[in-house]
């Protein structure tokens, strides 16, 4: 699906956001969520060994998603949290309206 910008994206995949920095403060939350960028991304993602599927994460969002956890979720940098039964929305700009911002397209 096209969308105009990040807000249509995300609003298009998502129920509720909730912003949800302190995620990062969770004892085991950087080693399950990178567990998670493997299984979820790395299937779907072409990248190389050594890069970074997000360069910089500023805001992290506790979400519900709309319908069943898609590579179209994937591509919107929305992963999934096993032990803490939830979606996490990684947000990589900060400091502008989202309906400014073009939408993200993680899967090449």
């Amino acid at each position: 699906m096209k969308f105009k910008n990040y807000l249509e994206q995300i609003e298009h995949l998502t129920i509720n956001r909730v912003l949800f920095n302190k995620i990062v403060e969770v004892n085991g939350f950087w080693e399950e969520f990178y567990d998670c960028i493997e299984m979820d991304f790395l299937p779907h993602v072409n990248i190389e060994e050594d890069e970074e599927i997000f360069e910089e994460v500023y805001q992290y969002y506790a979400v519900s998603i709309s319908g069943p956890y898609t590579k179209e979720h994937i591509n919107a940098g929305i992963v999934y949290i096993d032990s803490l039964d939830l979606y996490i929305l990684c947000v990589e700009h900060v400091g502008m309206a989202w309906d400014y911002v073009s939408p993200v397209n993680y899967i090449k």
